[in-house]
Protein backbone atom coordinates (compact mmCIF):
# COMPACT_ATOMS: atom_id res chain seq x y z
CA UNK A 1 0.00 0.00 0.00
CA UNK A 2 1.58 3.34 -0.98
CA UNK A 3 1.59 6.73 0.92
CA UNK A 4 -0.70 9.35 -0.57
CA UNK A 5 0.67 12.78 0.07
CA UNK A 6 -2.59 14.41 -0.76
CA UNK A 7 -4.33 12.38 1.87
CA UNK A 8 -1.54 13.16 4.33
CA UNK A 9 -1.86 16.88 3.68
CA UNK A 10 -5.62 16.70 4.06
CA UNK A 11 -5.20 14.90 7.36
CA UNK A 12 -2.72 17.54 8.48
CA UNK A 13 -5.12 20.27 7.44
CA UNK A 14 -7.96 18.49 9.26
CA UNK A 15 -5.82 18.20 12.38
CA UNK A 16 -4.85 21.83 12.27
CA UNK A 17 -8.47 22.83 11.76
CA UNK A 18 -9.49 20.56 14.61
CA UNK A 19 -6.84 22.03 16.87
CA UNK A 20 -7.93 25.53 15.86
CA UNK A 21 -11.57 24.68 16.45
CA UNK A 22 -10.76 23.07 19.75
CA UNK A 23 -8.62 26.01 20.73
CA UNK A 24 -11.20 28.58 19.70
CA UNK A 25 -14.41 26.95 20.77
CA UNK A 26 -13.39 24.63 23.61
CA UNK A 27 -10.01 25.35 25.20
CA UNK A 28 -10.29 29.15 25.36
CA UNK A 29 -13.80 29.13 26.96
CA UNK A 30 -12.70 26.45 29.35
CA UNK A 31 -9.59 28.43 30.18
CA UNK A 32 -11.62 31.58 30.65
CA UNK A 33 -14.15 29.67 32.77
CA UNK A 34 -11.33 28.22 34.85
CA UNK A 35 -9.76 31.65 35.20
CA UNK A 36 -13.11 33.16 36.14
CA UNK A 37 -13.74 30.34 38.59
CA UNK A 38 -10.27 30.74 40.01
CA UNK A 39 -10.79 34.48 40.41
CA UNK A 40 -14.13 33.82 42.07
CA UNK A 41 -12.57 31.27 44.36
CA UNK A 42 -9.74 33.67 45.11
CA UNK A 43 -12.21 36.42 45.94
CA UNK A 44 -14.23 34.02 48.01
CA UNK A 45 -11.09 32.96 49.83
CA UNK A 46 -10.13 36.57 50.37
CA UNK A 47 -13.61 37.33 51.66
CA UNK A 48 -13.46 34.22 53.83
CA UNK A 49 -10.07 35.29 55.18
CA UNK A 50 -11.41 38.79 55.75
CA UNK A 51 -14.51 37.38 57.40
CA UNK A 52 -12.36 35.07 59.50
CA UNK A 53 -10.08 37.95 60.46
CA UNK A 54 -13.11 40.08 61.31
CA UNK A 55 -14.60 37.18 63.23
CA UNK A 56 -11.35 36.67 65.10
CA UNK A 57 -11.23 40.41 65.84
CA UNK A 58 -14.84 40.31 67.03
CA UNK A 59 -14.09 37.24 69.10
CA UNK A 60 -11.07 38.93 70.63
CA UNK A 61 -13.15 42.05 71.26
CA UNK A 62 -15.85 39.92 72.81
CA UNK A 63 -13.30 38.11 74.95
CA UNK A 64 -11.83 41.45 76.03
CA UNK A 65 -15.30 42.77 76.84
CA UNK A 66 -16.09 39.55 78.68
CA UNK A 67 -12.91 39.87 80.72
CA UNK A 68 -13.65 43.55 81.36
CA UNK A 69 -17.23 42.68 82.35
CA UNK A 70 -16.02 39.94 84.69
CA UNK A 71 -13.57 42.41 86.23
CA UNK A 72 -16.24 45.10 86.53
CA UNK A 73 -18.67 42.55 87.91
CA UNK A 74 -16.14 41.44 90.51
CA UNK A 75 -15.47 45.09 91.41
CA UNK A 76 -19.19 45.84 91.67
CA UNK A 77 -19.74 42.68 93.71
CA UNK A 78 -16.94 43.66 96.07
CA UNK A 79 -18.34 47.19 96.36
CA UNK A 80 -21.84 45.78 96.93
CA UNK A 81 -20.55 43.37 99.56
CA UNK A 82 -18.73 46.21 101.27
CA UNK A 83 -21.80 48.43 101.12
CA UNK A 84 -24.02 45.63 102.39
CA UNK A 85 -21.55 44.92 105.17
CA UNK A 86 -21.49 48.59 106.16
CA UNK A 87 -25.31 48.78 106.01
CA UNK A 88 -25.59 45.58 108.04
CA UNK A 89 -23.14 46.90 110.62
CA UNK A 90 -25.05 50.19 110.76
CA UNK A 91 -28.34 48.34 111.19
CA UNK A 92 -26.84 46.15 113.89
CA UNK A 93 -25.48 49.23 115.66
CA UNK A 94 -28.84 51.00 115.37
CA UNK A 95 -30.58 47.85 116.61
CA UNK A 96 -28.22 47.60 119.55
CA UNK A 97 -28.82 51.28 120.33
CA UNK A 98 -32.59 50.78 120.08
CA UNK A 99 -32.38 47.71 122.31
CA UNK A 100 -30.25 49.64 124.80
CA UNK A 101 -32.74 52.53 124.81
CA UNK A 102 -35.62 50.08 125.18
CA UNK A 103 -33.85 48.42 128.11
CA UNK A 104 -33.19 51.82 129.67
CA UNK A 105 -36.84 52.81 129.20
CA UNK A 106 -38.01 49.49 130.59
CA UNK A 107 -35.63 49.80 133.53
CA UNK A 108 -36.74 53.39 134.11
CA UNK A 109 -40.39 52.36 133.85
CA UNK A 110 -39.76 49.43 136.21
CA UNK A 111 -37.96 51.73 138.65
CA UNK A 112 -40.80 54.24 138.37
CA UNK A 113 -43.33 51.46 139.00
CA UNK A 114 -41.29 50.18 141.93
CA UNK A 115 -40.96 53.71 143.31
CA UNK A 116 -44.68 54.31 142.85
CA UNK A 117 -45.46 50.98 144.49
CA UNK A 118 -43.07 51.82 147.32
CA UNK A 119 -44.65 55.26 147.77
CA UNK A 120 -48.07 53.65 147.75
CA UNK A 121 -46.96 51.12 150.36
CA UNK A 122 -45.39 53.90 152.41
CA UNK A 123 -48.56 55.97 152.09
CA UNK A 124 -50.69 53.03 153.16
CA UNK A 125 -48.31 52.30 156.00
CA UNK A 126 -48.40 55.93 157.10
CA UNK A 127 -52.20 56.04 156.82
CA UNK A 128 -52.41 52.78 158.72
CA UNK A 129 -49.99 54.07 161.34
CA UNK A 130 -51.81 57.39 161.60
CA UNK A 131 -55.16 55.64 161.85
CA UNK A 132 -53.76 53.29 164.48
CA UNK A 133 -52.28 56.16 166.45
CA UNK A 134 -55.50 58.13 166.10
CA UNK A 135 -57.56 55.22 167.41
CA UNK A 136 -55.08 54.58 170.17
CA UNK A 137 -54.83 58.21 171.24
CA UNK A 138 -58.60 58.65 170.91
CA UNK A 139 -59.00 55.80 173.37
CA UNK A 140 -56.42 57.11 175.81
CA UNK A 141 -57.31 60.81 175.37
CA UNK A 142 -58.42 62.33 178.62
CA UNK A 143 -58.36 65.64 180.50
CA UNK A 144 -55.14 64.50 182.19
CA UNK A 145 -53.43 63.94 178.81
CA UNK A 146 -54.68 67.29 177.60
CA UNK A 147 -53.38 68.96 180.77
CA UNK A 148 -49.90 67.65 180.03
CA UNK A 149 -50.11 68.91 176.43
CA UNK A 150 -51.25 72.34 177.66
CA UNK A 151 -48.36 72.47 180.13
CA UNK A 152 -45.93 71.65 177.27
CA UNK A 153 -47.53 74.38 175.14
CA UNK A 154 -47.09 76.89 178.00
CA UNK A 155 -43.40 76.01 178.10
CA UNK A 156 -43.14 76.48 174.34
CA UNK A 157 -44.86 79.90 174.57
CA UNK A 158 -42.34 80.99 177.14
CA UNK A 159 -39.48 79.95 174.85
CA UNK A 160 -40.78 81.54 171.60
CA UNK A 161 -38.03 83.18 169.49
CA UNK A 162 -38.09 86.95 169.17
CA UNK A 163 -39.07 86.79 165.48
CA UNK A 164 -42.18 84.72 166.20
CA UNK A 165 -43.08 87.03 169.09
CA UNK A 166 -42.92 90.01 166.73
CA UNK A 167 -45.11 88.22 164.15
CA UNK A 168 -47.66 87.35 166.84
CA UNK A 169 -47.69 90.93 168.11
CA UNK A 170 -48.28 92.23 164.58
CA UNK A 171 -51.08 89.73 164.01
CA UNK A 172 -52.66 90.65 167.35
CA UNK A 173 -52.67 94.36 166.44
CA UNK A 174 -54.26 93.56 163.05
CA UNK A 175 -56.89 91.14 164.39
CA UNK A 176 -58.04 91.77 167.94
CA UNK A 177 -59.53 88.29 168.50
CA UNK A 178 -57.54 85.42 169.99
CA UNK A 179 -59.19 82.00 170.26
CA UNK A 180 -57.86 79.22 172.51
CA UNK A 181 -59.54 75.91 171.60
CA UNK A 182 -59.25 72.68 173.59
CA UNK A 183 -60.97 69.29 173.58
CA UNK A 184 -61.89 69.42 177.24
CA UNK A 185 -62.81 72.45 179.34
CA UNK A 186 -59.87 74.18 180.99
CA UNK A 187 -59.88 74.87 184.67
CA UNK A 188 -59.42 78.41 185.98
CA UNK A 189 -55.79 77.86 186.90
CA UNK A 190 -54.75 76.82 183.38
CA UNK A 191 -56.84 79.60 181.82
CA UNK A 192 -55.03 82.09 184.01
CA UNK A 193 -51.66 80.52 183.12
CA UNK A 194 -52.47 80.70 179.41
CA UNK A 195 -53.57 84.33 179.76
CA UNK A 196 -50.28 85.24 181.42
CA UNK A 197 -48.21 83.30 178.86
CA UNK A 198 -50.01 84.89 175.91
CA UNK A 199 -49.70 88.36 177.45
CA UNK A 200 -45.98 87.81 177.88
CA UNK A 201 -45.62 86.52 174.32
CA UNK A 202 -47.70 89.24 172.66
CA UNK A 203 -46.90 92.20 174.85
CA UNK A 204 -50.55 93.21 174.83
CA UNK A 205 -53.41 90.75 175.05
CA UNK A 206 -56.27 91.14 172.55
CA UNK A 207 -59.78 89.90 173.14
CA UNK A 208 -59.44 86.30 174.37
CA UNK A 209 -62.01 83.52 173.88
CA UNK A 210 -61.87 79.91 175.07
CA UNK A 211 -63.65 77.14 173.10
CA UNK A 212 -64.05 73.35 173.22
CA UNK A 213 -63.70 71.40 169.93
CA UNK A 214 -64.24 67.66 169.71
CA UNK A 215 -62.05 67.22 166.59
CA UNK A 216 -58.88 68.10 168.52
CA UNK A 217 -58.98 64.70 170.34
CA UNK A 218 -56.73 66.16 173.06
CA UNK A 219 -54.58 69.26 173.35
CA UNK A 220 -54.90 72.91 172.33
CA UNK A 221 -55.05 75.15 169.26
CA UNK A 222 -54.46 78.93 169.39
CA UNK A 223 -55.88 80.94 166.47
CA UNK A 224 -54.80 84.56 166.00
CA UNK A 225 -55.78 85.96 162.63
CA UNK A 226 -53.79 84.12 159.95
CA UNK A 227 -51.62 82.44 162.58
CA UNK A 228 -52.40 79.13 164.20
CA UNK A 229 -50.39 77.52 167.00
CA UNK A 230 -51.19 73.80 167.16
CA UNK A 231 -50.47 71.58 170.14
CA UNK A 232 -53.07 68.85 169.83
CA UNK A 233 -53.28 65.21 168.85
CA UNK A 234 -55.39 65.71 165.69
CA UNK A 235 -53.05 68.24 164.06
CA UNK A 236 -49.97 66.23 165.01
CA UNK A 237 -51.46 63.11 163.47
CA UNK A 238 -52.35 65.03 160.29
CA UNK A 239 -48.79 66.39 160.11
CA UNK A 240 -47.41 62.89 160.62
CA UNK A 241 -49.55 61.48 157.80
CA UNK A 242 -48.55 64.31 155.42
CA UNK A 243 -44.85 63.87 156.17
Amino acid sequence: MGLSWSTFLIEIVNFVVLVWLLTRFLYRPITQAIATRRATITKDLERAHATQSHGEALEKQYQDRLVAWETEKATLRAALDQELGAARAARETALQDDLARMREREEAAAQARDAQRLRELERRAEETGAAFCARLLARIASPEVESRIVDAALADLAALPEGQRASLTKAASADGTLVVATRYPLDDARRAALTRALTAALGTLPQLRFEERDELVAGMRIDLGAFSLDANVADELQWFAQQ
